[in-house]
């Protein structure tokens, strides 16, 4: 039987590429999962660029990197956060790579204006020149979305100790102070 939905045909298929969002309370971790969802959104436009100019491989590479991205973002499972660290850092150098070659080769002819006469390049130069920022970029922001145990406190210690209100009342720095008072 069937479902209804945007995954009708394949259920499972759907979540691949939109996860579940799981929120958090910190607010600091969700600065970092914004600057990472940007980071992701200049790995779709450096995927629509490359697909638009016919660079078909890239494209296959680009979006791997995007699933595992958005994965990571959506459930900040450390295993997932590093995977796409490992992989879009290396893709990102490959893409760097890539860059500095073709730099090399066209020289100044780089990016050819006007735009709308020389559009497949121009496309192919903005996506050699925003791939490798924003996998770098992305690797960066997951690799902040990792949890902190400091993430978690909402201010300075309490002066009450480790014991709460109920328990040890006196820092471990006054004990050692005054051993025998």
């Amino acid at each position: 039987q069937r479902r209804g939905g945007p995954g009708r045909g394949c259920p499972d298929c759907f979540k691949v590429f939109f996860p579940d969002y799981h929120p958090t309370s910190v607010a600091t971790l969700e600065e970092s999962r914004e600057k990472f969802q940007l980071a992701l959104y200049g790995q779709l436009t450096v995927i629509t660029f490359r697909v638009l100019t016919g660079h078909f491989g890239g494209a296959i590479v680009g979006l791997v990197v995007y699933v595992i991205g958005n994965h990571a973002r959506c459930s900040l499972r450390a295993p997932h956060l590093t995977a796409y660290a490992v992989v879009s850092l290396a893709a990102g150098a490959l893409d760097g790579v890539s860059l500095l070659t073709h730099l090399c080769g066209t020289g100044l002819g780089f990016f050819s204006l006007p735009f709308e006469d020389h559009l497949a390049q121009d496309l192919t130069a903005i996506s050699l020149l925003l791939a490798p920022a924003a996998e770098v970029g992305g690797a960066r922001a997951a690799w902040s979305c990792h949890l902190d145990p400091d993430m978690l406190f909402a201010g300075p210690p309490s002066p009450i100790g480790c014991g709460g209100s109920k328990g040890f009342h006196v820092s471990p720095y006054q004990i050692m102070d005054e051993p025998f008072a």
